[in-house]
C-alpha cells in the first residue's frame, strides 16, 4: 500500500511541476496575442523572466 501511495505522490508532483511550468508559457504566448500594454502587464508576473 505504502509503494503505491509514494507512485501517486511522485506522480501528483510531477504533474504539479510541469503545471507551473507551462503556466507562464502559456501566459507568454497569450500575451504576445495582444497589444503591447497587455505584455508588459503579463511578463512581470511571469517567474524567472
Amino acid at each position: 500500500m505504502q509503494i503505491r501511495i509514494k507512485k501517486y505522490l511522485i506522480a501528483a508532483t510531477a504533474l504539479a511541476f510541469t503545471g507551473t511550468l507551462s503556466l507562464p508559457i502559456q501566459a507568454q504566448s497569450a500575451a504576445a496575442n495582444y497589444p503591447n500594454k497587455t505584455v508588459k502587464m503579463v511578463v512581470p508576473l511571469t517567474p524567472g523572466s
